[in-house]
């Protein structure tokens, strides 16, 4: 588990299926702390 998503609540909660899941990978590649935690 993440500590940094405990921190951090993902921003995308609340969105529509389609926006979690582009807003997530557009974090992945924004932030090396959510590699591989999709």
């Amino acid at each position: 588990m993440s500590t940094n998503l405990a921190i951090h609540p993902p921003v995308w909660l609340g969105r529509s299926p389609r926006q979690n899941f582009k807003h997530k990978q557009s974090n992945e590649l924004k932030s090396d702390n959510f590699t591989g935690h999709l």
